[in-house]
C-alpha cells in the first residue's frame, strides 16, 4: 500500500473516519491525532516538528511521490508507536497515516504598487484557529483555472483610530483563466510574529486584531482575533 499525500482536506477525514470506524481486529485501534507542524528529512529519516515544541520521527513507510523542501508546513494525521526511554532526537515514534502540505507565508503589507494585484476571488473562512505564532486558516473556494494566491495583508489606508488593527484575506487568480470548477477546501498558514511591530499589546499582554474577507462585497465578514505572542 502507497503512502498516501492528500490533497484535499476532505479525503483526510474520510480517511480518519475510515479508520475509527474499522473494528473487525481483535487488536484495540491505536488513537490518532492530526497536529499543524514542520516536516524534514534528516540522515534519511522523516521529522515532524509539530507546534507546541514536541519532534515526531516518522516510521519508515513508502515515500514515492513525496517531495518536500527544507521545511515544509503541513497537517500530519498519525498514532504513536513508540515513546523512546531517552528523547534526545525526538519524542516520539508515529506512524504517519499522511499529510496535507499547507501554503505558508508572512503577512504581506500592501503598497500602491501590489494593491490592485492582489486579487478578489470569494472565500469563506470555515475554520480559524492559532498554534505557537501561527495563524491557521481553513478555506473554502470555488477552483478556478490556474494557481489560486490567498494572502493576509495589511493595509495602512485601511486602518480606522480607535479600532483593532484589520488585516484583509485576499484569494488571487488569473482572472482570463476563469472557468468555474469545483468547490475545494484548503488549509494556509500566515506567520503572526511581525504583528509585534504594528501593533501594541493591550493590559492582558495581547494582540487584538481583525480579519476581513469579500471586502466590499454583500458577503463580507470580519472576525475578531486575539492573540498572545509569548
Amino acid at each position: 500500500m502507497k503512502f498516501l499525500k492528500m490533497k484535499h482536506m476532505l479525503l483526510m477525514f474520510a480517511i480518519v473516519v475510515g479508520m475509527s470506524a474499522c473494528s473487525e481486529d481483535s487488536d484495540p485501534i491505536p488513537e490518532v491525532f492530526t497536529r499543524f507542524g514542520f516536516m524534514y528529512t534528516d540522515g534519511g529519516n522523516y521529522f515532524i516538528d509539530i507546534d507546541g515544541g514536541e519532534k515526531l520521527m516518522v516510521e519508515s513507510f513508502d515515500d514515492e511521490g513525496v517531495e518536500l523542501d527544507a521545511y515544509d508546513r503541513v497537517l500530519a494525521t498519525f498514532s504513536i508507536k513508540e515513546t523512546p526511554e531517552e528523547t534526545i532526537l525526538y519524542d516520539y515514534l508515529v506512524e504517519l497515516k499522511g499529510f496535507y502540505d499547507i501554503d505558508f507565508s508572512d503577512i504581506v503589507t500592501l503598497d500602491d504598487d501590489s494593491r490592485d494585484t492582489i486579487g478578489d476571488g470569494f472565500i469563506t473562512v470555515t475554520d480559524m484557529g492559532i498554534s505557537e505564532n501561527y495563524l491557521n486558516l481553513q478555506i473554502f473556494y470555488a477552483q478556478q483555472k490556474g494557481s489560486h494566491v490567498f494572502s493576509l495583508c495589511y493595509d495602512a489606508t485601511q486602518q480606522e483610530d480607535g479600532e483593532a488593527v484589520i488585516l484583509d484575506l485576499y484569494n488571487y487568480y488569473p482572472e482570463e483563466e476563469e472557468d468555474g470548477g469545483a468547490n475545494y477546501y484548503t488549509y494556509q498558514t500566515y506567520d503572526l510574529s511581525e504583528l509585534s511591530s504594528l501593533l501594541e499589546l493591550n493590559e492582558d499582554n495581547e494582540i487584538e486584531f481583525r480579519i476581513r474577507v469579500n471586502k466590499g462585497d454583500s458577503q463580507e465578514k470580519i472576525y475578531q482575533v486575539v492573540y498572545d505572542p509569548s
